[in-house]
């Protein structure tokens, strides 16, 4: 007998899990204004995602860029406590903590990226994190993969410091930390981008996480609770693949973009407050603000009412939209590669090519009609949605107006429908 070979099985991988619910139990720790009333006066809160409480050096710069990034600011848990002494990498894990700076109990406090100054110096432990220098300006050579996910997969060019923020770019000097300073007066340099997966691309441009040295490396930490713990399962105190050619000093004020664009809450809580607020000739001055102008200038948002229905907001105040838009990578940046159309003549320039054309959406729905040597119009080719009652009325002008030899006297109840193969105006 022949030999018979083993048949082959095929495997079946078991269907991915749900993450489990976060619930409304999720532990947070309050940092609160020793200058303000209890219930007044809190600055920031975050979700205790580092075993069970919050990372100090973090939460201590988060609070320090508040207040206009004074470095001598510390944690204590009563109004006038004895200082918190924990080293930058233990953990916060009482629910309350005052930040407090000695002889500056009042201090004001930065109520938008718009008013935040870069400081001078960073932190000392943001410099002991390793970034290594880049031997490619191409930032797909540089990176090559998704520097979180290490994903080779769809992966974008994601902005560091967003292109809508190129005012406070060039206010601040930014292109000073960069290579080549003369070519990066705008936010569209190698130095200010890094590779990621696109859903990933998403969640940082929402500000879901921000990416800060923790014993000495770049780890992600996830800044808000959802409703399924999936975030900070997959990714919370995820280390990063190798960083390179990005300074420090733009995660730094990516981290600062993302509290004071989606953490703060102080300036939202309908109170008079002492802000750090950015002048006419470009200082940055304490002013005292009512409760009315605070909402006024920092609260929710209405809606334009000139916003396209039709157009795709990112949720969460985000600020850069390189996803899900057309863009071609030039050499500068990596291999060419098709992406979706540019909204921005700056990510234009970014990729050194022009906008392609925006897809045509859809056919222009077209209305028929043909007069009979009679006047009579045949609506065969005619949209259903046009009511009967409205096709005899524009039956009948055309006849009165062909009995007086106006052929152009049309009813006007056809506004809205236009003849001869012209598009529907609504």
């Amino acid at each position: 007998m022949p030999d018979v070979a083993p048949k082959s099985q095929l495997s079946i991988r078991p269907k991915a899990e749900h993450f489990g619910l976060a619930g409304p139990a999720v532990q947070k720790i309050r940092f609160l204004h020793p200058g303000y009333p209890d219930n007044e006066n809190v600055l920031l809160i975050f979700p205790a995602f580092d075993s069970g409480g919050i990372h100090h050096g973090t939460a201590r710069v988060a609070c320090g860029i508040l207040a206009k990034c004074k470095s001598e600011g510390y944690f204590s848990t009563t109004r006038d406590g004895p200082r918190i002494t924990l080293d930058m990498d233990e953990i916060l894990t009482n629910p309350i903590y005052y930040f407090r700076i000695d002889g500056d109990a009042d201090y004001a406090i930065t109520p938008s990226f718009d008013n935040f100054t870069f400081p001078e110096t960073l932190p000392e432990y943001w410099h002991d994190a390793p970034i290594q220098p880049a031997i490619s300006d191409r930032v797909h050579d540089r990176d090559r993969t998704c520097r979180i996910s290490c994903s080779s997969l769809p992966n974008e060019l994601a902005h560091i410091i967003p292109v809508a923020q190129a005012d406070w770019w060039r206010r601040n000097t930014m292109y000073m930390h960069t290579l080549s300073e003369e070519h990066s007066t705008d936010t569209n340099c190698p130095e200010n981008a890094i590779l990621l997966r696109k859903d990933i691309h998403y969640l940082w441009d929402t500000h879901k996480f921000a990416i800060v040295p923790k014993q000495n490396k770049w780890v992600l930490h996830v800044l808000n609770s959802q409703a399924t713990i999936e975030l900070q399962e997959k990714y919370h105190n995820l280390e990063t693949q190798p960083i390179t050619g990005v300074p420090p000093q733009f995660l730094f004020a990516r981290f600062a973009l993302a509290i004071l664009t989606d953490k703060i809450i102080f300036v939202k809580q309908g109170f008079p407050r002492k802000l750090n607020i950015r002048l006419a000739d470009g200082t940055v001055q304490p002013k005292l603000l009512s409760s009315e102008e605070c909402c006024s200038l920092f609260g929710p948002r209405s809606k334009s009412r000139s916003q396209s229905p039709r157009k795709r907001q990112r949720p969460g105040g985000c600020e850069d939209n390189d996803s899900g838009q057309e863009l071609w990578d030039t050499e500068q940046w990596g291999q060419p590669r098709k992406r979706r159309r540019s909204s921005s003549p700056a990510r234009s320039h970014w990729r050194g090519q022009s906008d392609q054309e925006e897809e045509h959406r859809g056919r222009s729905r077209k209305r028929h009609c043909s007069i009979s040597g009679s006047g009579e119009m045949s609506t065969a080719s005619s949209p259903a949605s046009m009511p009967s009652s409205l096709q005899t009325s524009i039956a009948e002008g055309i006849a009165v107006g062909m009995a007086h030899h106006k052929p152009n006297a049309i009813s006007n109840t056809t506004a809205g429908y236009k003849l001869d193969h012209r598009p529907i105006h609504k």
